[in-house]
């Protein structure tokens, strides 16, 4: 995925259908300029992408499902939760692991319904990790 592909998604998505927390911050790059914070998270999205392909389509998707109630406290705290695990699996992922080290996105485990964010498997282990944002 390319920077204007995700720029692209997230212009047609519900962040601006709707009523989004992140409206505002996204709307810089229809007026020719950058917002730090949509910057930041456009970033991730691509190179998260890049490295597991679908993963940052499906942040811009949790990103953009967050909508609709306008100055919702609890929309907000969610979509904080959204950011923290999101910036915490592309710090995962963009580390510098050793060789033949695979990542699997919220891989699923048998039956369970539970799973988390991101399996990290090197040579010698294999890390779980499950992002646990609490609120203000």
């Amino acid at each position: 995925m390319y920077k204007k592909e995700a720029i692209d998604i997230i212009n047609k998505s519900d962040i601006f259908k709707k009523w989004h927390f992140f409206k505002y911050h996204f709307d810089f790059y229809n007026k020719g300029s950058e917002h730090p914070l949509a910057k930041s998270i456009i970033e991730m999205i691509v190179e998260l992408d890049n490295i597991i392909p679908k993963a940052g389509l499906d942040y811009i998707r949790k990103i953009a499902s967050i909508n609709d109630k306008p100055n919702h406290t609890k929309h907000f705290e969610q979509l904080l939760q959204v950011l923290a695990e999101l910036t915490i699996v592309h710090k995962a992922v963009t580390f510098h692991w050793a060789d033949e080290t695979s990542f699997s996105y919220e891989p699923t485990a048998g039956s369970s319904a539970k799973n988390p964010e991101l399996t990290i498997t090197t040579k010698a282990l294999a890390i779980g990790l499950e992002v646990k944002a609490p609120e203000f």
